[in-house]
């Protein structure tokens, strides 16, 4: 090839690439689109979304991200990045101050619901970008395959377009699997490129790409380890690696303990004795130097089984050792009881352990075939289709794309199994399938000598990439994501009553689902929150659900004394029917008593008789709020024993003649225990009428 030919290709590739991201872009954005009008007011981010959302907005204001956060009652000495991965947070808040510094800060009018509505909608342009980026890194994938580049460019606009690539990728949420796959894709493109012949250039991207998508997503792991498996079937089956590949492993081993031991999160995970780091790495490092072409199968064998053997042993022992057996011990439950049940979800919770009770909810599910149709309408097929093709083809001896297309068929397998048990590696499946369906489809080009023939699979491609784009337009048209269940509206109008109120500082207890967001949007303090790696996050979960379901109004005062609760936001959803998603459920309560906290609560007459939580009434111009939530102030042991105090102090004002003095302290005596009889009497003879709580008093009276 021409030095002008070559510069004329790079430039069609670049140009083609540009067509792919920009493709994904504007598909994802169709997508988010329709989901905003079915909620044009405020779409919130929810659940772990909302956590990262408000770590991202400290970077952006420049505070940045605690070492330890105080906001997380019961883990305040735990540092955050011990607690999850974070990446996201930086990548977002130094985007949106990168976009201020060349384009200033846009004039957008104050919401009652969030600080930044124009830090939000930037978070979600850029979260669109750098996914979008992941098709384009497909495209390279499969140039750097040897693919040519109309054909590559096909496969990459069946995955910009294709819904599995696409329903959690609009924006709506911040997810860090969505953040970590550019870098996925990226560590695959990459080492092609270098297995490949080429400069070493491409090894050092792919170890970049390696230890930022391990730092991003703990998950990524996974990725890496089948990736590693893969390699070691192969050296298995041919007895050797070529020098490139062993630079390639070596390297890659030492970017993945590098990450290890620079990574606090991975660190405070003993990622280091994870299976990958010691069963696999080690046997991609040994085997090696203990095996050759020479070798016949059984000596192979042998070699294999007991090295294998030698570092499964050393990681057993490993795990009694280090906590990583416990950090990922609720996901490995999870994936037992899946395989126990046959991936139906059994209807005795009795017949699962908490953890996975939990976790055997969205987006952590099984597949049914209404979720498979939906976000695979073609591809598996078509990839079933080819492989019977090339199998039954005349031609049995596979052309020079062999090589490449052996790891992603492998891992398209692999991701597409798991995600049958688990939907959300959906997203993993999608990027294998597609890169698998295309070298295979190139290669059977190649060696067919008919045009029938080519014109046929062509065909087969053009129909795939149709049938994907139909069922994406479809759910466009749909109206996108559904939202029923999740009551938006009422969860934005108790985020607008709390904002109101000023709650920042204060220690609000609620479900798990909604604490995120009254964190990123309100400022409170939370006790429960979704990240369950830690096992103290989940004990803390479990322990809440068996006191509101098994337990009494003492047990739950109990707890929120504990973890120094100032108020309780009761969901009346926990009153509901027990199904398979129900909180209900999770906390194995078929059945509860009068006296359990979820009865009490729900119920008007039984609500009169608590006596540590008093109710406050929402604004009358939110009269949905209450079909949903109802809010509490938790009366301690302390707010009880100063109520009195203040009473005390506000009768010795009345007889000094200090009235304002007397009406203060007698406010803030009954707002600390709206019970106490005492407070009650002695604010009716100051003020001359009953005391009427308001939230917002707290803020105003410094309480």
């Amino acid at each position: 090839m021409t030095k002008r030919a070559r510069y004329g290709s790079i430039l069609l590739n670049i140009l083609l690439f540009a067509i792919v991201v920009a493709s994904a872009y504007f598909a994802r954005y169709h997508h988010f689109r329709n989901e905003e009008k079915k909620n044009p007011d405020f779409l919130p981010f929810t659940r772990e979304s909302a956590m990262m959302y408000s770590y991202s907005l400290r970077v952006a204001r420049g505070e940045g991200i605690p070492k330890f956060d105080e906001e997380l009652a019961g883990l305040e000495k735990v540092p955050v990045a011990s607690q999850m991965s974070i990446g996201l947070e930086y990548f977002l808040g130094y985007g949106y101050r990168l976009k201020n510094l060349f384009f200033g800060v846009a004039e957008s009018p104050g919401s009652p619901f969030e600080d930044s509505p124009d830090f939000t909608r930037w978070a979600r342009i850029q979260m669109r970008a750098w996914i979008s980026l992941s098709a384009g890194l497909i495209f390279l994938w499969l140039i750097f395959a040897r693919v040519k580049p109309l054909h590559a460019l096909l496969f990459a606009m069946i995955y910009a377009f294709a819904p599995a690539a696409i329903s959690r990728a609009t924006g709506q949420d911040l997810i860090r699997e969505l953040f970590a796959i550019p870098f996925i894709i990226s560590f695959f493109t990459f080492s092609r490129a270098w297995l490949g012949k080429g400069r070493a250039v491409w090894i050092v991207l792919a170890l970049i790409s390696e230890f930022l998508a391990l730092a991003t997503w703990d998950m990524t792991q996974l990725c890496f380890a089948i990736w590693g498996l893969y390699e070691i079937i192969r050296l298995f089956r041919i007895g050797s690696m070529s020098r490139r590949r062993k630079t390639f492993v070596y390297l890659s081993y030492a970017t993945a303990i590098l990450a290890a031991f620079l990574v606090p999160y991975l660190r405070a995970h003993s990622f280091y004795a994870s299976p990958l780091m010691a069963v696999i790495f080690p046997l991609l490092v040994v085997l090696p130097l203990l095996s050759s072409r020479r070798d016949n199968a059984v000596k192979r064998m042998l070699v294999f089984s007991l090295s294998a053997l030698f570092f499964i042993v050393a990681w057993r022992f490993a795990l009694s050792v280090f906590s990583y057996g416990a950090n990922y011990s609720h996901f490995l439950s999870l994936l037992i009881a899946k395989i126990k049940f046959m991936n139906v979800k059994p209807a005795l919770p009795s017949l699962l352990d908490f953890d996975s009770r939990i976790l055997w909810t969205p987006a952590l599910h099984s597949a049914t075939m209404r979720i498979f149709r939906f976000l695979f309408p073609a591809m598996p097929y078509l990839l079933a289709i080819l492989l019977c093709i090339r199998f039954f083809s005349r031609k049995r001896k596979f052309s020079r794309f062999t090589p490449s297309l052996g790891l992603p068929l492998f891992c398209s397998i692999f991701f597409f199994l798991l995600f049958i048990f688990m939907v959300r590696f959906h997203v993993l499946a999608i990027i294998f399938i597609c890169v698998a369906c295309a070298l295979l489809s190139e290669d059977i080009l190649r060696s067919a000598t008919k045009r029938f023939a080519k014109a046929v699979l062509y065909t087969l491609v053009l129909l795939a990439l149709l049938s994907e784009l139909d069922i994406s337009l479809r759910l466009v048209e749909g109206g996108g994501r559904s939202y029923e269940g999740e009551y938006i509206g009422e969860t934005s109008d108790l985020i607008r009553w709390m904002r109101s109120a000023d709650l920042k500082g204060k220690t609000v207890l609620t479900a798990f689902t909604i604490s995120p967001m009254l964190k990123a949007y309100c400022g409170t303090n939370i006790v429960l929150q979704p990240k369950f790696e830690l096992p103290a996050t989940r004990d803390m979960v479990e322990e809440y659900l068996k006191i509101i379901y098994k337990g009494n109004e003492q047990d739950l005062s109990k707890f929120c004394e504990k973890y120094g609760v100032d108020f309780y936001v009761f969901d009346k959803g926990y009153n509901g029917a027990m199904h398979p998603d129900s909180s209900r459920y999770c906390a194995d309560a078929e059945n509860f008593t009068r006296e359990a906290p979820v009865f009490r609560f729900y119920h008007k007459r039984e609500r009169d008789k608590l006596r540590g939580f008093y109710e406050i009434e929402p604004p009358k111009e939110l009269p949905s709020l209450s079909h949903k939530y109802l809010l509490f102030k938790v009366i301690s042991k302390k707010d009880y024993a100063d109520s009195l105090k203040l009473v005390s102090e506000a009768r010795l004002a009345l007889k000094n003649h200090d009235i304002m003095k007397a009406c203060e302290l007698a406010e803030k005596a009954v707002y600390l225990d709206p019970f106490s009889y005492k407070a009650r009497i002695l604010h009716v003879e100051i003020f001359g009428r009953p005391a009427m709580i308001k939230l917002e008093r707290y803020k105003e009276l410094g309480i």
